[in-house]
């Protein structure tokens, strides 16, 4: 089967595929935490297991692209969330790697694989994403508390290093910035497109 990457989302095979792949990493990421579920008060559960809460909130979204029902506002969160905890956990593993030399841990490379394919998806879903400043917003507002509660409060996932904490805290904030910086420039060139005679 030719794969055309920008089209994916246009092959109901492939979006059935993302479907699946999905759901069974937020199974496993919801695995992975629950040591630190355990501890945490349940008040701050939506804030702790980032990346299989995004893989969950993904499979949602494509199950509601199937039937051509969109959820345009939580699809620009999601978009949002994939791009921002995938890179962050290739990021993380990478300083792991890095650090450590333990380059045989395959668990590692199984969530350094998996989070690079969340940073796939949720690019090759960009270009189905109907921007507004609204959705950008509240996206960006969701992050920040976020990251107050990741950084502040500390449900951050368990680091490999726990040295590596102010690098990943500095990647975190960035990245939220960057992308809200890339999201309210895309509404500003589509604004202007829409009043250019």
């Amino acid at each position: 089967m030719k794969v055309c990457f920008n089209k994916i989302f246009e092959d109901y095979r492939w979006i059935i595929t993302v479907l699946v792949l999905n759901l069974v990493g937020a199974v496993y990421g919801f695995f992975w935490y629950k040591d630190q579920l355990a501890a945490t008060p349940l008040m701050y559960w939506p804030f702790t297991p980032d990346c299989p809460l995004f893989a969950l909130f993904f499979a949602i979204v494509l199950v509601f692209y199937i039937y051509n029902k969109r959820l345009y506002n939580f699809e620009v969160l999601t978009f949002f969330g994939l791009i921002k905890y995938g890179t962050w956990t290739v990021f993380t593993i990478t300083l792991y790697f890095i650090a450590s030399g333990d380059l045989a841990n395959f668990e590692e490379w199984l969530l350094l694989i998996s989070h690079i394919g969340m940073v796939i998806e949720g690019s090759l879903f960009f270009n189905h994403l109907k921007l507004n400043k609204l959705n950008i917003f509240v996206s960006l507002a969701w992050f920040f508390i976020s990251d107050y509660m990741d950084y502040v409060v500390g449900v951050y996932p368990n680091l490999p290093y726990q040295a590596h904490l102010p690098f990943v805290r500095a990647y975190a904030i960035i990245s939220t910035a960057i992308i809200s910086i890339f999201l309210l420039y895309k509404v500003i060139i589509i604004n202007l497109k829409d009043v250019t005679p």
